[in-house]
């Protein structure tokens, strides 16, 4: 069982390390990118498909509707289609941005702490 000393001091060693700016390392790692690619990945590939298939099903319900099979089926599948086409786009736009963001914020605290003139 640890004491209130022991606890102090782990406390202590945490904030020595977050002022190092060693806390939070471990996101950074390669396992922990791939694993928020594939999740990117799969919730904009979600969208793609929910977008299309929403689309079909209400464009099925208008050609149920009035009659107008196969037209209203395909206009709104195509609309839909492209409304998905550009959200993955946007998305994928401002991942690569804050991607890029990040990168460079990195490159730079990184350039500092070998210049020496990391704080």
């Amino acid at each position: 069982m640890s004491t209130p000393k022991d606890l102090e001091d782990r406390i202590a060693a945490a904030r020595g390390r977050a002022a190092h700016g060693e806390v939070g390392q471990d996101r950074l790692s390669p396992d922990a990118d791939s694993a928020s690619a594939l999740g990117f990945g799969l919730r904009a590939g979600g969208q793609f498909v929910a977008a299309v298939v929403g689309g079909g099903s209400v464009g099925w319900l208008i050609d149920r509707w009035l009659g107008t099979s196969p037209f209203g089926l395909l206009i709104v599948m195509i609309v839909c289609f492209v409304a998905a086409l550009a959200n993955v786009w946007l998305t994928m736009t401002k991942a690569v941005d804050a991607a890029t963001t990040l990168g460079a914020a990195k490159e730079d605290r990184d350039t500092e702490e070998v210049d020496g003139e990391s704080s």
